[in-house]
Order: structure tokens, then sequence, then C-alpha cells
């Protein structure tokens, strides 16, 4: 089989390949001045670029993508109408604070999706496990030097240095891992040099190490998944017994590894991990949620602030009520959560899609031993859509995952890949395809523009929180206090719509003695009345200061509503019903909350004031 395409393949365009550069873009860049240095450069990276490339949509509208730009269609409208749907359009839309998966970056997702199909050439092929394996060995050098504490940038990460440009290790453990699944292709492909082999399989050593190091076992799961179908491709074409024996045999390790990572069988010592249960808690609250809220789930990247509603007794007791989550750490399950059926199934029926093609590409490999570079891409997404089972989406990793998705299907659909091009002289355009042209090229202008504006909102917000919240002042001087608070509200101007800034602001107010500066903060974000959880908290926070008890009872009641086994909440109203004389309601909570709290020091102290009072 040849390493490139024929003289003849066709080739993209620098314009053609940005795609590639978005995912790279958005995987490698950071910006320090940010209170959220990670996703809000990365956001704009992705937006900007899908903004950029827009026009390139035209070419992907062709018979044989017809069921796939369905569902890829239906998917995005699903996010509109749910985003115009949700009482909080800037949170639907952006995304969650620390996030930003909203519905904005996966309508982007779907379009670079559309036109990696129609740009998927056999020497582009190549190009995509480069830019992976590359940008892999860029990172990995990095993270490194994070391992050996000689990063420049102070990560803050409790459970390991090596976070990479992603702010995670499961999040660097997953493109670690995709990144050495592609050099592992690109070694062993056939009629190389021995030259090329060894330097690819060293950059797979490499950072298979790294994702060791890492303390994450995401990216073994990406690894097992990638050296498994490397096998079966390698075996394509002997005896059918020893495909049969090979099967088995993954077979039968994958499901000792599966149980492992349950903390079951003989693998549990080397694969579970305390962060498993976790993720039990995390899908049991996503699972309340959909299954109570089947239509529309409780908003687009709304898990977190709905997550203390919807968990159960177990995860309070055994993790403690301040253990939250902003995510159900299972894509599938997030999109059930948040967005209901509508969502969860357009999504879903997407991945069924680009699964069944990819099978096709395997069979047709296994006849003709003609597409091993196809299996290769179908193989990492694969191993993406493995780890998204037990994580998150991440904005450094989503491009590269839905490019795979895109390029697996033009593959399979692509059927004569080297002389498929949307630039071909003796191609006319219509009518149809000029005016789909203008109107793609309109839209991209008039979405640049707007995401100039946009993002010098968001861009500026942030950096202003975070110079004001850190800004170091004389408590005494009332003139450095009334100067920081300024520029604490002054966050809120720029993106009064952020729900997340306004806490903050609050927060960082409360703690100046700009009470009710605070309090009129929160009655603007929150019209309604119905506060958020950190919201409610500092309520509380300042009935304490303002030592209006009667206040401080409202706010832990509405904590209760929302987060009903929080036992610390729940035994500290009772103390304040006990002193404000009302027994009966005190004694209600208590009894209700000690049947699984009884072991805790907030139980005693509850029971203590109700015998002193009784």
């Amino acid at each position: 089989m040849a390493l490139a395409g024929k003289k003849d393949d066709f080739q993209l365009s620098t314009y053609e390949r940005l795609p590639f550069l978005i995912a790279l873009g958005a995987a490698l860049v950071v910006w320090l001045p940010f209170q959220d240095p990670i996703n809000i450069p990365k956001l704009a990276v992705i937006t900007l670029g899908t903004f950029l490339v827009l026009p390139l949509l035209k070419s992907a509208f062709s018979r044989e993508f017809t069921v796939v730009l369905v569902l890829l269609g239906t998917f995005a409208v699903v996010l509109v109408v749910l985003s115009i749907l949700d009482n909080d359009l800037y949170r639907s839309v952006i995304g969650a604070y620390g996030r930003k998966t909203g519905s904005l970056i996966y309508i982007c997702m779907a379009t670079i999706f559309a036109i990696s199909m129609r740009y998927t050439k056999i020497r582009e092929q190549n190009l995509l496990l480069y830019v992976l394996a590359g940008s892999g060995s860029v990172l990995g050098i990095y993270g490194y030097f994070q391992y050996l504490d000689l990063d420049p940038i102070n990560w803050v990460n409790p459970f390991s240095t090596i976070v990479l440009t992603l702010g995670n290790p499961n999040f660097a453990s997953a493109f670690l891992a995709i990144s050495a699944s592609a050099a592992l292709w690109l070694a062993f492909r056939n009629q190389q040099a021995i030259g090329p082999t060894s330097m690819y399989l060293a950059i797979t050593i490499v950072l298979s190490c790294l994702v060791y190091l890492s303390n994450s076992q995401q990216g073994f799961l990406i690894l097992a998944v990638n050296v498994a179908i490397l096998g079966l491709v390698k075996l394509s074409g002997k005896a059918k017994r020893w495909q049969g024996l090979y099967l088995a045999t993954v077979t039968v390790v994958g499901a000792f590894g599966l149980f492992g990572m349950l903390q079951k069988g003989p693998l549990a010592t080397w694969l579970y991990q305390p962060s498993i249960s976790f993720r039990g808690d995390y899908w049991r609250a996503a699972i309340n949620m959909f299954s109570e809220n089947l239509l529309f789930g409780v908003g687009l990247d709304n898990y977190g602030e709905n997550y203390t509603k919807y968990r159960d007794v177990t995860q309070v007791v055994n993790s403690g009520p301040e253990t939250i989550a902003d995510s159900a750490h299972n894509v599938f399950l997030q999109m059930a959560a948040t967005g209901g059926v509508p969502l969860f199934a357009s999504y879903l029926l997407i991945q069924i899609y680009v699964l069944w093609q990819g099978v096709k590409i395997l069979k047709a490999n296994a006849a003709e031993k003609s597409n091993y570079l196809g299996c290769a891409i179908f193989a990492m997404w694969l191993g993406f859509q493995a780890q998204s089972f037990i994580s998150v989406e991440n904005l450094g990793i989503i491009t590269f995952g839905w490019i795979l998705g895109g390029a697996v299907c033009g593959i399979s659909l692509n059927k004569n890949i080297a002389q498929s091009s949307s630039r071909t002289k003796n191609d006319r355009s219509s009518k149809f395809q000029i005016a789909t042209k203008v109107l793609l090229g309109t839209l991209s202008f008039a979405l640049i523009v707007s995401w100039f504006i946009f993002s010098i909102r968001i861009t500026t917000a942030d950096a202003q929180l975070q110079k004001a919240k850190y800004l170091v002042i004389n408590e005494t001087s009332d003139q450095e206090a009334a100067a920081k608070a300024g520029m604490l509200v002054e966050t809120l101007r720029k993106n009064p719509s952020e729900k997340t800034y306004t806490t903050q602001v609050a927060a960082e107010l409360v703690k100046l003695r700009y009470i009710e500066e605070a309090k009129k903060r929160l009655r603007e974000a929150f019209p309604n009345g119905t506060y958020s959880r950190k919201a409610l908290y500092i309520l509380g926070e300042i009935s304490i200061v303002e030592n209006d008890v009667e206040n401080l009872i409202k706010m832990r009641k509405a904590i209760a509503e929302i987060d009903p086994f929080n036992y610390v909440n729940n035994f500290a109203l009772v103390q304040l019903l006990v002193d404000r004389g009302n027994q009966s309601e005190a004694k209600a909570i208590f009894e209700k909350t000690k049947r699984y709290a009884i072991q805790f020091p907030e139980y005693q102290a509850a029971l203590n004031a109700l015998k002193e009072n009784s």
C-alpha cells in the first residue's frame, strides 16, 4: 500500500486545511491574564476559526452526505431551540463558566465535522496524523517539564502536575494518548524505512510514559482501543482462526480491564482509582436529571447548577456535601441530562452513524487491504469516544474528536477520494451553489464582525475580574477599598450576562463590607428571586454580618430545597429554628437528616441544641 496518494491526488490549499489549524490552536492556546486562562482563549480560537472556514461548508452539500448532513442539521436545530427556550440564554449559548461548552461550541463542531467530511483526501489523512503526533510531541516536552517541576507557569492542580495546556491531568492524558496513537499508526505503515518507523515508535513510547506519569487512566483506555484495532488490521488477510483467536483474546483482556477499573477482579489493584467511584455519583445524578426532565433537560451546560438537587444521599455521605461537579463526566449522559431526549437522541445518532461508517472501513480494508489510514482515523475516533464515557468535553481536545468523526464519514462515503474535489475545474457551479456560496460568505463575515465585538466583552471582563480580585489593598483605607469595589463592579458592566461573575463580585464586595452593593448586584442578576446555590450562600453570609436571623433561616431553607441531602446546612438550620423557638419544624428536619448523617459531628451539635431547648 502506498504511503501517500498518487500524483494526481488532490491536495488541499492552506485555507482548506484551517480546521486542522483550529484544532491545533485550541489545544495549545492559553492566556494567563484571564481568570479562566484555558477555556476562554480556546473558545475564541474555535469560534473564530469556524466562522473563517464557514464558506467551505458549501462543498459538503453533496448527495452522498445527505444522511449525515440531516443528522448534523437536526443536532444544530435542537441546540438552537433549547437555547431559545432556556431562561439563561447566555449560559445556554456560551456555556457554564469554566467549561464553555454551550450550544455555540457544538454548532461549531457540527460545522467542522461537515467540512472535514468533504476535505478528506489521502494526503490529508497523513497530515491529520502528522498534526496529532507533532502537537503531542510538543506538548509532551512541556509535560515532562511539568513533571520535573520546571514549568514557568504555576498551574494549580491537586491531582498531578502534568496538565499541559488543558488544565487537568485527565485531559492531558487523553490528548497525549490520541497523539501517541497517531504516532503508533504512522510507525506501522507499510513500505516505510526503518528510520521513520523508529522515530514514531519512540514518540509513542515517550508519550505513553507521560500518560502513566499523569496518574490518569483515560489515556490508557484510548491506547488500548488503538492497539486492539491495529492488531486486527495487521491480521487482515490472515487465517480466520488467527483472527478469531485475536478477537477472543482482546475481548477477555478488555473485560478483565473493565472489571479492574470497577474495583473487581485481579486487575483492580492496578486499574481502580477512587475517581471511578466519584464518576458513579455524577452518572447517577445525570440519570436523575434526565428522568425528571425528559423533554428539555435541566438546561444546556447547566449540570453543575443542578447537581446538588439531583445527587443522592450516597454521594453526600461518602464524599461530603461540598464535593460537587459541573459535568456528568460522561458526554452521552451530559447530553441527556442537560438537553433531554431531543439532544441525547440527535447526538447519539451522529455517533452511531460514524461508528457504522467506521465498521465499513474496517470491513473494506479486511477484504482489500486498501485503507490503512482510514482504519487509523477510525481507531482514534473510537478511542476518543471511549474516553468520552468517563470524561467531560474539553475545548482543547473536542475539535480533534469531531474532525476525526467527519474524516471517518468522508473516507467511507467518498468512493473516489483521490478524484473527489470541490474545486475541479470541469465542475459547473449551479445557481444554488452560487447562492449558497454568497450566503455562507456573507454569514461568515457577519459572524466574524460579531465575534470581535462579543469577544472583547468577554475577555476584558474576565481580565478585569482577575485583576480586581488579586489587587492587594490596605484594608484600613476606605479609598483603596472603594477603588477595588469600583473595579469589581466594572466587571459586571463589561459582561452583565455571566452570573458567575456576579456571585464572585458579590463575595468580594462582602469582604470589603460593601453589603448593599453586593445585594443590589445579586438582585440584578437574579431578578425573579430564584438564586443560584452560590448566591444563596453569599446572602446567608450577608445575613450573618447583618445579624438578620430570619433572613438567614430563609436562605438555609432555600439551600435545603436545591441541596436536600446537605446535612451541614440541614443541621445548621435545625439550630437556627431551635433558637427561634420553632421546635416542631426543627425536629422534623433533624429526624429526616439523622437517618443518613448520624455519624457526623454536625449531628451532635444539632442534638445538643434540641436537648437544651426541650
